[in-house]
């Protein structure tokens, strides 16, 4: 067994407990979560990456059989990091190409130009969505993978669900982004920022609690496609 895989497998493992201990700490009281992440496939050449979820580790907490159906529908997709092939990219590429995170309070508000997923969405009732770059001494300025957070509930992403994201991720020997100077554009009245930033709402976020949920949709950001097994 060469390096390169003995280095996979321990990323792997890293991320099995990054995985399963940020779901430990999470609480839903009308539904359910999943917790999942995309790596690039063994192989692939660096200008043209496909990341995908398929064999690694996932969580699914509260009452989740239809977060178990979203997790299988995830598995049929792969999603390139290049660039060049915008349609391609989905949002999983976008945040893995940009080093930004992206987020929506209600994934459904969206249509499939903007979340290619949204059908998939709409019947196994997902909502809020979140989706972060991880990075590894290993690899410090290229992500080693995407970490995806999926809701049944609407409004789910919290400063404090973030907090203690981050404190996971650095438990687990990753970095991701930097949320404090991610916050700032936030506290801007009517700052519209769509899918492919953080809220779909136009209003400002409070200081104090929870992220809006609910407003105006921000502009349309090119999503990816469907690749079969």
């Amino acid at each position: 067994m060469d390096s390169q895989r003995l280095h996979v497998e321990a990323l792997t493992q890293q991320l099995s407990s990054l995985v399963f201990d940020f779901s430990s700490q999470l609480c839903c009281s009308n539904g359910g979560t999943l917790c999942q992440v995309w790596m690039p496939e063994e192989g692939a050449v660096d200008s043209a990456l496909a990341l995908t979820a398929k064999g690694l580790p996932f969580c699914l907490t509260g009452v989740s059989d239809l977060l178990a159906l979203f997790r299988c529908v995830s598995l049929r997709y792969r999603f390139s990091s290049n660039a060049h092939d915008s349609g391609l990219m989905g949002a999983v590429g976008r945040v893995y190409h940009s080093l930004q995170p992206e987020m929506s309070a209600n994934v459904q508000a969206y249509d499939r130009k903007v979340y290619l997923r949204v059908s998939e969405a709409k019947r196994c009732h997902v909502h809020s969505i979140f989706m972060a770059p991880l990075f590894h001494e290993s690899s410090p300025n290229q992500p080693v993978a995407v970490f995806e957070l999926a809701f049944n509930d609407k409004g789910a992403i919290t400063p404090a669900l973030l907090t203690k994201f981050s404190e996971c991720v650095e438990a687990c020997g990753f970095t991701t982004c930097d949320w404090d100077g991610l916050r700032v554009p936030y506290t801007v009245a009517k700052e519209s920022l769509g899918l492919n930033r953080w809220s779909s709402s136009s209003r400002a976020i409070s200081d104090d609690s929870s992220w809006n949920s609910s407003g105006e949709l921000g502009p349309l950001c090119v999503a990816g496609t469907q690749v079969e097994n």
